[in-house]
């Protein structure tokens, strides 16, 4: 018994062993559960659903189930391997191959008997010899197809075997036995519906005619197609069969010039008759010219008489012809008679021994389906009682890994708790222990340490009462209810001096979930505290300083005031990101010229505030005392300043400022403008213009290795005209919903969308866009943005 059991096992890891070397790695682990008949079963499916997709790993696929099947006497899974096979194999061109496995298949089919699946068989037999050129043995194929499908009633597949049976005849240029076979296929076709069926079939019928010759039937049908093709609307078919019908009336006018295959049959049938009619005649005048030769040798009397005897043996002759031809013909009568009963009675037997065959085989399967219903219920009860001792097991087996998991869980636990005593003895943190009414139980090494050694009289006490902080209930009640850690600070003094503690207040839940322990954790943060006293004390110094570099910023620089009283129609919007800005506007008149500028410094807040008043104090020397009105000279001029100040040597890390001048000149009624790193905007007659300036910014990198290139762009003065100057700090906002910089691109769109306002509403639509722009971002640079309207 013993010895079974090992080769059983053998054999099992023998066949897994093979499996595994050409199935696919994914799917080893997936068959190694399932039975040989489930193995088939799920490959057959597989290689179905890859048939058209993978055609190769589907006849792989197959190929497995197959072998599988053969060993385990599975025809049914067999059967279903072979067609897929065949399938798979068709698909990826090779045909001769998919024909074995087919006629394989076929030979299964008729050892059973089943003529549906052997007229599918023979169907795609034909198919697979007709791509291989075999266009005889493919006839013979589809024949029988037909035959089968013509006892089963299967006018579906019936019309697509017959018709694919006319296309051999059409490709070997056979097209009147073609139009016989597609007629057939068309008279199949049911009448109430297919209607794009009918269609094509008289559209073949039509063709075969056409290229047989006979133009007029091949008319007929063509004419027939193109009405159910306008009836339902099949636009592209209308126009292929109207093309065929126009290429078949040139045939019929230009029939004279040539002569068809049709037209030939017709002329050397009636050609075959004419001669054989002429043949006759012939061999008759020859018999009559002998007979008259002999009538001559007689004198007149009895050649009237040998005459009249030739009439009389004519008349007889044709009444004993006649009666032979009717003897004849009711002999053919009688036979066609005896042959008609005795089809009869092979019929009549052949349903008898059929009727005796289906009585027998229907016994045998009655006898079959009653062993498989006890068979079925054997199985079933099996199946159930090894299911319940496969459940039985699996229990067991979790029982047995539960309490080893147990067993380890206390170790791990055991381990842990091991650590967390070493960590308690040996923390420089205080740590005390008190039940879920805050009495204190336990406190550690590092609480003596931390608070000296009158800490220890507090064991007993409740916290509450113990600690040093304000409102220490407050803390264990908030602990208690929401059932989470909290954290405070506090203070007390002690024999050591005042020490700050952060205390962590944490609950220890039982099994129940009931808190049944607190854990106080006091840190010493006496040291960062008066750290952060000291930093938050020069914080403040320099933050004081900072606040009053901003009222010296703001008294040097010209206010909007300053702004407004020059240009009543105008706006500045300044924003800067910190307390001082590195963005400045700087105005000055003289005489019949309005100069302002718009400048951003390298970087912002103290920096860029020490470069504003640097930029401040050059342009006042340029233009106040210098007398330089021209933008780009004051550019020129204020970028050979800066370089000369600041020593700068064309290093990266050179500070410099970009910069818009604008120059009014009243006498000319001229705007004259200078952008240095810069662009502005210009809106006259509605229409905006975006005014790119120089590359180079003023000092820095790039304006001490290369002469700059500043120049001036000049615009006349128009009624109602705008000018926008501004820093990229409104442009570089990120933000929106993406986080995403606002761009100069949306810039341009926004004072294009508010240029009509009032300069006031402008300034308030800008504002509030830049706001909703950032949102929750933190703002990356100073704003500044000036806008004036010309009168």
């Amino acid at each position: 018994m013993k010895m079974k059991y090992i080769i059983l096992s053998i054999l099992v890891i023998a066949n897994l062993v093979a499996l595994s070397q050409t199935l696919p790695d994914s799917l080893v682990p997936v068959l190694e559960k399932k039975s040989a008949a489930e193995k088939v079963i799920y490959l057959n499916k597989l290689a179905e659903k890859l048939e058209r997709f993978n055609s190769v790993t589907s006849a792989e696929l197959a190929k497995i189930s197959l072998e599988i099947a053969r060993k385990n006497g599975n025809r049914k899974g067999e059967l279903t391997a072979l067609l897929s096979l065949g399938k798979s194999l068709k698909f990826s061109g090779r045909h001769a191959d998919a024909l074995k496995f087919i006629t394989d298949a076929l030979h299964i089919y008729e050892a059973a008997g089943l003529k549906e699946g052997m007229a599918y068989c023979f169907s795609e037999a034909g198919t697979l010899n007709k791509d291989l050129g075999k266009t005889n043995v493919a006839i013979e194929n589809y024949t029988k197809s037909i035959t089968f499908y013509s006892e089963q009633k299967d006018n579906k597949n019936l019309y697509l075997v017959t018709s694919n049976l006319a296309t051999v005849y059409f490709k070997m240029h056979n097209y009147q036995k073609a139009a016989e076979t597609y007629k057939k296929a068309y008279d199949i076709i049911d009448p109430s519906n297919n209607q794009q069926e009918k269609m094509i079939s008289l559209n073949q019928i039509g063709a075969s005619y056409a290229n047989w010759g006979n133009y007029n039937e091949a008319l007929k049908y063509l004419e027939q197609a193109k009405k159910i093709a306008e009836t339902n609307n099949y636009k592209n078919y209308i126009i292929s069969i109207q093309k065929n019908i126009d290429d078949l009336k040139s045939n019929i006018a230009n029939k004279d010039k040539a002569i068809t295959t049709y037209d030939k049959e017709i002329l050397s049938e009636n050609e075959n008759t004419l001669n054989s009619i002429k043949m006759e005649n012939l061999a008759v005048k020859q018999a009559n010219l002998k007979t008259m030769e002999e009538i001559e040798k007689l004198s007149f009397e009895n050649q009237a008489k040998e005459l009249k005897l030739h009439v009389m043996q004519a008349k007889f002759e044709r009444k004993t012809l006649e009666n032979e031809l009717k003897t004849e013909r009711i002999k053919l009568l009688d036979a066609k008679n005896k042959l008609a009963k005795t089809e009869i009675l092979k019929k009549q037997e052949s349903l008898q021994n059929q009727k005796y065959i289906i009585i027998i085989i229907a016994s045998f399967l009655v006898l079959v389906l009653i062993m498989l219903v006890f068979l079925y219920r054997l199985y079933k009860q099996k199946k159930k009682i090894n299911l319940l001792l496969s459940h039985q097991n699996i229990e067991i087996q979790q029982q047995k890994e539960e309490i080893q998991s147990q067993a380890e869980e206390l170790m791990v636990v055991n381990k842990e708790l091991e650590k967390l005593s070493i960590v308690a003895k040996e923390t420089i943190n205080a740590v005390l222990i008190a039940d879920s009414e805050g009495r204190i139980e336990w406190l550690n090494p590092g609480a003596v340490k931390m608070f000296g050694e009158s800490i220890k009289q507090i064991i007993g006490s409740y916290y509450k009462d113990a600690s040093r902080s304000p409102s220490p209930e407050k803390y264990l009640d908030e602990c208690f209810k929401e059932k989470k850690s909290t954290h405070y600070e506090t203070f007390g003094d002690y024999p050591s001096g005042r020490i700050y503690t952060q205390t962590s207040l944490t609950p220890v839940f039982d099994d129940n979930g009931n808190i049944s322990k607190f854990v106080i954790v006091d840190t010493d943060i006496t040291e960062i505290k008066n750290a952060k006293n000291i930093v938050e004390a020069q914080n403040k110094k320099i933050l004081d300083s900072i606040t009053f570099a901003k009222l010296i910023q703001d008294a040097i620089f010209p206010s909007e005031e300053m702004l407004r009283h020059l240009f009543p129609h105008s706006f500045m919007l300044f924003k800067p990101r910190d307390i001082v800005s590195g963005d400045f506007f700087w105005l000055h008149t003289e005489s019949s010229r309005k100069i302002f500028a718009v400048a951003d410094c390298t970087g912002h807040g103290v920096p860029g505030a020490f470069m504003s008043m640097i930029g401040n104090t050059l342009l006042n020397q340029i233009i106040k005392h210098e007398k330089i009105f021209s933008p780009e000279k004051i550019l020129f001029q204020l970028n050979n300043d800066i370089n000369n100040l600041l020593n700068q040597s064309g290093q990266s890390h050179d500070a410099g400022m970009d910069m818009s001048v604008c120059c009014i000149n009243e006498d000319t009624n001229e705007i004259l403008l200078g952008l240095a790193g810069h662009c502005a905007y210009i809106v006259a007659d509605n229409e905006i213009r975006e005014i790119e300036g120089s590359i180079f910014s003023i000092g820095g990198l790039l304006s001490k290795r290369k002469n700059p290139d500043f120049a001036n762009v000049i615009y006349q003065i128009k009624k109602d005209m705008k000018l926008y100057m501004l820093s990229d700090g409104f442009v570089d906002q990120f933000g929106g919903e993406k986080g995403n910089k606002f761009g100069s691109t949306q810039f341009k769109s926004l004072i294009e969308k508010i240029h009509h306002k009032q300069m006031e509403n402008q300034f308030a639509e800008l504002e509030k866009t830049f706001e909703n722009w950032k949102g929750k971002e933190k703002q990356l640079d100073d704003v500044l943005v000036v806008g004036i309207k010309f009168e």
